[in-house]
């Protein structure tokens, strides 16, 4: 059978090298490790502010470098366009680690942030630099290439190669969103609708349907892939009413849940699958949905927040929905765009978490046990259903009890990014290792997926997408995230053959 991909040729992405792209993103990337080694070096410093400015400054350089060096062969937009994880990454590192800070260089006198000394900020964000240098390298000498042919056959047996030059009926698209509603009524059962839910029993009391709900849930995003790759194809095989129909419900599920990450990985979707289609990054189309998050959806869901959880009783499911039009109509109408904007740059700001981390461990905090890093994985991947007593795993509320000395009824999925997990389990020597190992991590994964002939991988991209790239998960839950997420594309797979594999490219 022959097969072929659902870009032409001209558009799609290629991994060949290109001489001159590298006498491009090489010479800029050292100018911009000279700029980090000159911000780190200090000269202009003069107290802890001034400092913490030029740390970030470095962070922010070795960010943008470490993109630059990890596309050398091919150009950063057109690694990024081909859905490759590890130039978002990069930038991403860039921006949440290094930009991000620079609220830093003014007093934090408010909320949990106030307990972290600066001093300690400011040796977060240079231990960083070099943190990041050890995940480039990790990713450019490929030090994982070892375990490559494993897990080539994993996502083999996930998705069959001999179909993937298969192109999947509009049907497939109304039948994943329909699961992806299955998937949404078993949350709303099983009492994890977001944050419309008994946080308190939900840390208690785990669910035997966990997995099955996670796993489902995706299936409405796995149909936003799979109707904005048929619009955007060249042929146009698809229609717009599809995407827009799927897109709409998933933002609205989002919403009823007051879960940011959810529209986000919405707009995620159709970008990552422009990108892969048309052979480029939608620079416009990225600018516009972040507008639209940072002034929209951001205050509506911080509203709609504080509304179904500020009264004491949680409300039902239908109350909180029923909540909703009034509370967006109010905080688009009180909110300004100062506002909006401090509340966004306070959110991208993830520093916090190794701060504090360095500040407490290990003469407040003993160092965490490093074999949990396995052990959590390997216990996370057994169903409950099988293993009714099963530990469950709170990472980021544990981490904002334990470092923060957060009450225990303050409920908050604390940001303990990989950086911040992996020197609470030994430091510095661990952070650097970890570090190393991810980037190799990434490489593989860039790797083994190949969307450019094979959309379906890209169902397997846009789920971990914002586990990879935003670096708020811990470094046990992000290992734990790949099989899961994984098994989830094959059933995804295998729901999609149940309405046909005969439209073929």
């Amino acid at each position: 059978m022959v097969t072929r991909p659902l870009m032409t040729a001209a558009a799609a992405p290629t991994d060949e090298p290109d001489d001159q792209v590298s006498r491009v993103n090489v010479p800029l990337g050292l100018i911009l490790l000279a700029g980090a080694v000159t911000a780190l070096a200090g000269f202009w410093q003069h107290d802890v502010s001034d400092e913490i400015r030029g740390n970030a400054l470095a962070v922010t350089c070795v960010g943008v470098a470490g993109g630059l060096f990890i596309t050398r062969r091919t150009g950063l937009m057109a690694g990024m366009a081909a859905g490759h994880v590890g130039p978002w990454a990069s930038l991403s590192f860039a921006l949440v680690f290094g930009l991000g800070s620079l609220q830093w260089t003014a007093p934090q006198l408010n909320g949990f942030a106030a307990v972290i000394a600066p001093e300690n900020v400011a040796k977060a964000l240079e231990l960083l630099t070099f943190a990041w240098g050890a995940w480039v390298l990790g990713y450019l000498t490929d030090v994982l290439k070892f375990a490559q042919r494993p897990a080539t056959w994993l996502v083999d047996l996930a998705m069959r190669p001999e179909s993937a030059g298969y192109r999947w009926r509009t049907s497939g698209v109304w039948w994943l969103l329909a699961l992806g509603l299955v998937g949404q009524a078993l949350r709303v059962r099983t009492n994890t609708f977001g944050y419309v839910t008994d946080v308190s029993a939900s840390l208690t009391s785990f669910s035997s349907l966990g997995q099955i709900v996670s796993v489902l849930s995706n299936m409405g995003l796995f149909a936003v892939v799979l109707a904005a790759v048929k619009y955007f194809s060249p042929e146009r095989r698809g229609r717009l009413a599809p995407l827009v129909v799927v897109s709409t419900v998933q933002v609205l599920l989002a919403l009823a849940q007051g879960l940011k990450e959810g529209v986000a990985v919405v707009a995620v979707a159709i970008i990552l699958s422009y990108g892969l289609v048309r052979g480029r990054v939608p620079v416009r189309m990225i600018v516009v949905a972040s507008l639209l998050f940072a002034f929209a959806v951001l205050p509506v869901v911080t509203s709609y927040r504080v509304t179904v959880r500020g009264g004491g009783a949680v409300p039902s499911v239908g109350e909180a929905i029923a909540l909703l039009p009034d509370v967006a109509a109010n905080a688009l109408g009180s909110r300004t765009a100062s506002q909006n904007s401090e509340q966004l740059a306070s959110r991208l700001r993830v520093v916090d978490s190794l701060a504090v981390v360095i500040q407490k461990s290990p003469d407040v905090v003993p160092y965490a046990p490093l074999s949990d890093l396995v052990v959590q994985p390997v216990v996370g991947l057994v169903p409950r259903a099988l293993w009714p007593g099963k530990p469950g795993f709170t990472g980021g509320y544990d981490f904002g009890r334990i470092y923060y000395n957060a009450p225990s009824n303050f409920y908050s999925a604390w940001a303990a990014t990989p950086p911040a997990d992996l020197y609470r389990r030994g430091g510095t020597a661990i952070l650097i290792l970890g570090m190393l190992l991810l980037g190799g991590l990434y490489r593989l994964f860039d790797t083994v997926l190949r969307p450019q002939t094979d959309i379906r991988h890209l169902f397997l991209i846009v789920a971990l997408f914002p586990v990879l790239v935003k670096h708020e998960i811990d470094v046990g839950s992000l290992l734990l995230t790949l099989p899961v997420s994984l098994i989830g594309v094959a059933i995804a797979v295998r729901a999609l053959g149940l309405v046909g594999e005969h439209e073929q490219g």
